[in-house]
């Protein structure tokens, strides 16, 4: 069912941290596993069409200027991109199992495209570098 292919599709990627949002506390909400608990900003990551959360590096500063950002108890900022703690790249597993970096200045659409099983676009190897 996966019509653009297993290595033109991405599976898990690393999710961004903002840091200084995590604990050492493994019930933390930035922890909790997704398979365990229901779909969550605290789980799950967006990879949206016009870029309006691109990946993004942990230690590069947010804009916590939207109030829907902000957790109302903590106070800490509510991470929807992915991202990796590396400074220019995040990993992903692609379908087939391949374990590649993806550049965190991905171009929107084929980042897009990564997630999408049968849009029909193939990804090449260059547009993740």
């Amino acid at each position: 069912m996966v019509s653009d292919g297993l290595s033109s599709t991405v599976a898990i990627l690393e999710k961004a941290c903002a840091q200084g949002s995590s604990t050492a506390d493994p019930r933390d909400w930035w922890e909790l596993p997704g398979w365990a608990q229901s779909a969550d900003w605290s789980t799950m990551r967006i990879a949206h069409v016009e870029g309006e959360y691109p990946p993004v590096a942990d230690a590069t500063r947010r804009r916590i200027g939207d109030p829907f950002l902000r957790d109302f108890d903590t106070g800490r900022y509510k991470e929807l991109a992915f991202g990796s703690p590396h400074p220019d790249v995040m990993l992903g597993v692609f379908g087939d199992g391949a374990t590649r970096p993806i550049r965190l200045s991905i171009d929107p659409w084929v980042f897009h495209n990564l997630g999408c099983r049968d849009d029909g676009e193939v990804i090449r190897k260059a547009d993740l570098e």
